[in-house]
């Protein structure tokens, strides 16, 4: 009987050195979501202190803009101040509701891919995917980067 729970116990430590960061990547996934969670309520409420607490030091911000053609697109380039200087200036009521998430996690590495509908003022005004980069830290995940696109036609 010792003799099979210790050979039951070496398997199970076999298959565990073999999955170890998929073991893993559900409670990071959710961390990374949770990240994500806290950042839309402080973008809803405004709450600067909470939003820049989620970007690293060294975040940058995208966005593609497409050309008035529509054949190509440019890039447009954004600070986190930027960004938050934006947020605080803006008398509108803003929202931004992601629709779904899809998390990758590699170590302290993550990605985030996540469409989105945005709101002012209650009403749409257009959609998107959230492309997120993150990084696990001494203060926990961070966003990195973000890099978005925006338009009003194909939304759901």
């Amino acid at each position: 009987m010792v003799f099979r729970i210790v050979i039951l116990l070496a398997i199970w430590g076999c298959f565990g050195a073999l999955f170890p960061v998929r073991a893993q990547s559900g409670v990071e996934e959710r961390e990374v979501v949770h990240l994500l969670e806290r950042f839309f309520f402080a973008l809803k409420d405004k709450d600067l202190p909470v939003l820049r607490d989620a970007f690293h030091p060294e975040a940058s911000l995208n966005t593609v803009l497409p050309a008035e053609n529509g054949n190509y697109s440019t890039l447009g380039i954004y600070s986190v101040g930027d960004f938050l200087e934006r947020i605080s200036l803006s008398k509108e009521f803003l929202e931004e509701k992601l629709t779904s998430v899809d998390v990758r996690v590699d170590g302290h590495m993550a990605t985030a891919w996540a469409p989105y509908d945005f709101f002012v003022n209650g009403d749409f005004h257009h959609c998107g995917v959230n492309a997120f980069q993150f990084i696990y830290g001494k203060e926990g995940w961070k966003i990195t980067h973000v890099m978005d696109t925006r338009r009003k036609e194909g939304c759901k």
